[in-house]
C-alpha cells in the first residue's frame, strides 16, 4: 500500500508543479491541490514504509498473532480514512456547486480527484484486509 500511495503522490506532485509554475487561474488552483495532496500523501507513504520496515526488523511479523493484530489495526485505520475521504469528496462537490469561477472549479476538481482516489484506495485495501 505504501508503494502505491507513493506512486500516486509523486504523480500528483509531477502534475501539480508545472501547473503552479506555468498555468494560471483554474489550472493553477488544480495544480496547487495536486501539490498539497501529493505532498501530504508522500509523507504518509514514507512514514508508513519506514514504520513497516522497523516493525519487520524488530521481528513483529514473526508471530501470527502480531500479524493478525497489525492486519486488524490497518484495516480499522483504512475504514476510518474512508469515512474522512467521503468528507473530502463532499467538500469537493460543495466547491463545485458554488460560484463557478475558474479558480474555485480548479480547487473543486483537485479535491474531488484526490479525495476520490483516496476513497477508492482505502476501501479497496480495507476490503482486502478484511477478507483475509
Amino acid at each position: 500500500m505504501g508503494r502505491q500511495l507513493r506512486v500516486w503522490s509523486v504523480a500528483s506532485i509531477a502534475v501539480g508543479a508545472p501547473l503552479i509554475v506555468f498555468a494560471s487561474g483554474g489550472w493553477q488552483a488544480l495544480g496547487l491541490q495536486f501539490m498539497v495532496w501529493g505532498s501530504i500523501d508522500l509523507v504518509i507513504a514514507l512514514v508508513g514504509l519506514r514504520d513497516a520496515a522497523r516493525k519487520q526488523q524488530a521481528g513483529m511479523f514473526d508471530a501470527l498473532e502480531s500479524c493478525e493484530r497489525e492486519r486488524r489495526r490497518t484495516a480499522r485505520l483504512l475504514w476510518i480514512n474512508a469515512g474522512l475521504d467521503v468528507g473530502y469528496v463532499l467538500v469537493g462537490a460543495w466547491l463545485a456547486s458554488g460560484d463557478a469561477s475558474p479558480v474555485r472549479m480548479g480547487h473543486a476538481i483537485g479535491v474531488l480527484v484526490q479525495g476520490g482516489f483516496l476513497l477508492v484506495f482505502d476501501v479497496v485495501h480495507g476490503v482486502r484486509l478484511r477478507a483475509r
